[in-house]
Protein backbone atom coordinates (compact mmCIF):
# COMPACT_ATOMS: atom_id res chain seq x y z
CA UNK A 1 0.00 0.00 0.00
CA UNK A 2 1.29 3.31 -0.99
CA UNK A 3 -0.10 7.01 -0.85
CA UNK A 4 -0.31 9.22 -3.93
CA UNK A 5 -1.12 12.72 -3.98
CA UNK A 6 -3.50 14.89 -6.28
CA UNK A 7 -0.86 17.35 -6.93
CA UNK A 8 1.72 14.75 -8.47
CA UNK A 9 -1.15 13.51 -10.65
CA UNK A 10 -2.96 15.88 -12.28
CA UNK A 11 -5.16 13.10 -14.56
CA UNK A 12 -6.58 11.81 -11.10
CA UNK A 13 -8.30 14.79 -10.46
CA UNK A 14 -11.58 14.87 -11.84
CA UNK A 15 -11.94 10.78 -10.94
CA UNK A 16 -10.92 11.56 -7.76
CA UNK A 17 -13.66 13.88 -7.27
CA UNK A 18 -16.35 11.86 -8.84
CA UNK A 19 -15.40 8.78 -6.61
CA UNK A 20 -15.38 11.01 -3.58
CA UNK A 21 -18.76 11.55 -4.47
CA UNK A 22 -19.96 8.79 -4.97
CA UNK A 23 -18.09 5.86 -2.87
CA UNK A 24 -20.08 3.12 -4.37
CA UNK A 25 -17.45 3.37 -7.14
CA UNK A 26 -13.96 2.18 -7.40
CA UNK A 27 -11.22 3.00 -9.42
CA UNK A 28 -9.64 -0.13 -10.05
CA UNK A 29 -7.40 -2.35 -13.13
CA UNK A 30 -4.39 -0.64 -14.99
CA UNK A 31 -4.22 3.09 -13.58
CA UNK A 32 -3.93 1.39 -9.85
CA UNK A 33 -0.91 -0.90 -11.09
CA UNK A 34 0.95 1.47 -12.95
CA UNK A 35 0.59 3.97 -10.02
CA UNK A 36 1.79 1.50 -7.95
CA UNK A 37 4.33 0.26 -9.95
CA UNK A 38 5.32 3.79 -10.78
CA UNK A 39 4.63 3.77 -14.42
CA UNK A 40 2.96 6.34 -16.96
CA UNK A 41 -0.88 5.66 -17.59
CA UNK A 42 -2.99 6.43 -20.24
CA UNK A 43 -6.95 6.31 -18.61
CA UNK A 44 -8.77 6.01 -15.65
CA UNK A 45 -10.84 3.07 -15.07
CA UNK A 46 -13.71 3.56 -12.64
CA UNK A 47 -16.32 0.76 -11.76
CA UNK A 48 -19.59 1.43 -11.28
CA UNK A 49 -22.84 -0.52 -9.97
CA UNK A 50 -25.69 -0.57 -11.62
CA UNK A 51 -28.97 0.75 -11.13
CA UNK A 52 -27.19 4.14 -10.92
CA UNK A 53 -28.17 5.52 -8.13
CA UNK A 54 -30.07 9.16 -9.28
CA UNK A 55 -27.14 11.11 -8.16
CA UNK A 56 -24.56 8.79 -9.34
CA UNK A 57 -26.69 9.27 -12.58
CA UNK A 58 -27.07 13.19 -12.66
CA UNK A 59 -23.25 13.19 -11.94
CA UNK A 60 -22.35 11.05 -14.64
CA UNK A 61 -24.43 12.88 -17.49
CA UNK A 62 -22.77 16.19 -15.97
CA UNK A 63 -19.44 14.45 -16.34
CA UNK A 64 -20.49 13.53 -20.19
CA UNK A 65 -21.64 16.63 -20.58
CA UNK A 66 -18.66 19.06 -19.43
CA UNK A 67 -15.97 17.03 -21.64
CA UNK A 68 -15.40 17.82 -24.69
CA UNK A 69 -16.46 14.59 -26.40
CA UNK A 70 -17.78 10.75 -24.75
CA UNK A 71 -17.92 7.86 -26.67
CA UNK A 72 -20.45 4.83 -25.26
CA UNK A 73 -19.70 1.77 -26.02
CA UNK A 74 -20.75 -1.88 -24.34
CA UNK A 75 -18.63 -2.82 -21.08
CA UNK A 76 -15.63 -4.63 -23.05
CA UNK A 77 -14.57 -5.44 -19.36
CA UNK A 78 -17.19 -7.54 -17.91
CA UNK A 79 -20.29 -8.10 -20.05
CA UNK A 80 -23.00 -7.39 -19.32
CA UNK A 81 -22.28 -3.65 -18.49
CA UNK A 82 -22.26 0.05 -20.28
CA UNK A 83 -18.48 1.83 -21.09
CA UNK A 84 -18.51 5.54 -21.09
CA UNK A 85 -15.00 7.05 -21.80
CA UNK A 86 -14.93 10.25 -21.44
CA UNK A 87 -11.21 11.86 -22.31
CA UNK A 88 -9.07 10.20 -20.08
CA UNK A 89 -11.88 8.92 -17.33
CA UNK A 90 -13.46 5.53 -18.76
CA UNK A 91 -16.18 4.84 -16.50
CA UNK A 92 -17.91 0.99 -16.65
CA UNK A 93 -20.75 0.69 -15.17
CA UNK A 94 -21.68 -3.00 -14.00
CA UNK A 95 -24.62 -5.36 -12.43
CA UNK A 96 -24.54 -4.29 -9.08
CA UNK A 97 -24.18 -8.50 -8.69
CA UNK A 98 -19.94 -8.38 -9.60
CA UNK A 99 -19.34 -5.66 -7.24
CA UNK A 100 -20.77 -7.16 -3.91
CA UNK A 101 -17.61 -6.90 -2.79
CA UNK A 102 -13.87 -5.80 -3.44
CA UNK A 103 -12.20 -9.30 -2.88
CA UNK A 104 -14.28 -10.57 -5.68
CA UNK A 105 -14.30 -8.08 -7.96
CA UNK A 106 -10.88 -7.79 -8.20
CA UNK A 107 -10.56 -11.48 -8.79
CA UNK A 108 -12.79 -11.13 -11.59
CA UNK A 109 -10.18 -9.25 -13.49
CA UNK A 110 -8.47 -11.58 -16.22
CA UNK A 111 -4.79 -10.89 -15.26
CA UNK A 112 -3.63 -10.57 -11.80
CA UNK A 113 -2.07 -7.26 -11.95
CA UNK A 114 -4.93 -5.56 -12.75
CA UNK A 115 -5.61 -6.51 -9.30
CA UNK A 116 -5.15 -3.24 -7.64
CA UNK A 117 -7.39 -0.23 -6.88
CA UNK A 118 -7.37 3.56 -5.67
CA UNK A 119 -9.00 4.17 -2.72
CA UNK A 120 -9.52 8.30 -2.07
CA UNK A 121 -8.23 10.35 0.98
CA UNK A 122 -9.03 14.31 1.52
CA UNK A 123 -5.94 14.88 -1.05
CA UNK A 124 -4.72 11.66 -3.23
CA UNK A 125 -5.75 8.16 -2.99
CA UNK A 126 -4.02 4.99 -1.37
CA UNK A 127 -2.79 2.38 -3.95
CA UNK A 128 -3.37 -1.01 -2.82
CA UNK A 129 -2.75 -4.42 -4.51
CA UNK A 130 -3.93 -8.23 -3.62
CA UNK A 131 -1.24 -10.46 -2.26
CA UNK A 132 -1.70 -12.62 -5.48
CA UNK A 133 -0.15 -9.29 -7.44
CA UNK A 134 2.39 -8.65 -4.84
CA UNK A 135 3.55 -12.15 -5.21
CA UNK A 136 3.75 -12.34 -9.28
CA UNK A 137 4.98 -9.03 -9.59
CA UNK A 138 7.73 -9.72 -7.11
CA UNK A 139 8.52 -12.74 -9.64
CA UNK A 140 8.24 -11.08 -12.66
CA UNK A 141 5.00 -12.73 -13.93
CA UNK A 142 1.90 -11.71 -15.68
CA UNK A 143 -1.05 -14.28 -14.31
CA UNK A 144 -4.05 -14.46 -16.46
CA UNK A 145 -6.99 -16.54 -16.30
CA UNK A 146 -7.77 -18.06 -19.80
CA UNK A 147 -11.64 -17.93 -19.22
CA UNK A 148 -11.24 -14.39 -18.12
CA UNK A 149 -9.08 -13.00 -20.61
CA UNK A 150 -11.01 -10.83 -23.25
CA UNK A 151 -11.75 -13.11 -25.84
CA UNK A 152 -8.99 -12.32 -28.53
CA UNK A 153 -6.64 -12.03 -25.39
CA UNK A 154 -6.07 -8.58 -26.59
CA UNK A 155 -5.41 -7.45 -23.04
CA UNK A 156 -2.75 -10.32 -22.27
CA UNK A 157 -1.19 -9.05 -25.32
CA UNK A 158 -0.83 -5.25 -24.42
CA UNK A 159 -0.20 -5.52 -21.09
CA UNK A 160 2.58 -8.02 -22.12
CA UNK A 161 4.33 -5.36 -24.08
CA UNK A 162 4.22 -3.02 -21.46
CA UNK A 163 5.90 -5.26 -19.71
CA UNK A 164 8.19 -6.79 -21.23
CA UNK A 165 10.35 -8.35 -18.83
CA UNK A 166 7.79 -10.10 -17.56
CA UNK A 167 6.53 -13.47 -18.58
CA UNK A 168 2.77 -14.52 -19.07
CA UNK A 169 1.64 -17.63 -17.68
CA UNK A 170 -1.85 -19.04 -17.80
CA UNK A 171 -3.57 -19.97 -14.69
CA UNK A 172 -5.78 -22.72 -12.98
CA UNK A 173 -9.34 -21.93 -13.84
CA UNK A 174 -11.07 -20.98 -10.96
CA UNK A 175 -12.90 -23.40 -8.88
CA UNK A 176 -15.93 -23.13 -7.47
CA UNK A 177 -16.58 -19.03 -8.52
CA UNK A 178 -13.21 -18.39 -6.72
CA UNK A 179 -10.09 -17.90 -8.62
CA UNK A 180 -6.81 -18.88 -6.29
CA UNK A 181 -3.46 -19.21 -7.33
CA UNK A 182 -3.30 -23.07 -7.76
CA UNK A 183 -1.16 -23.26 -11.14
CA UNK A 184 2.26 -24.17 -11.22
CA UNK A 185 4.52 -21.38 -12.35
CA UNK A 186 8.57 -21.09 -12.42
CA UNK A 187 10.10 -19.01 -9.44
Amino acid sequence: MKTIYLKDHPKLVAAHEFVTSHPESIIAGGVARDVFLNREYKDVDIFMPEPLTRDASQSLHKLIRDMPSCEVHPCTYMEPGSRYIVGEIDICVLPRGRMLDLDSFLQSFDMVMSQAWLEPTADGFTVSVTKLFTEFNGRRLLGYYPSLANKSFEHVRRIQEKFDNYLAVALAEPKDGMLHDGAEYPL
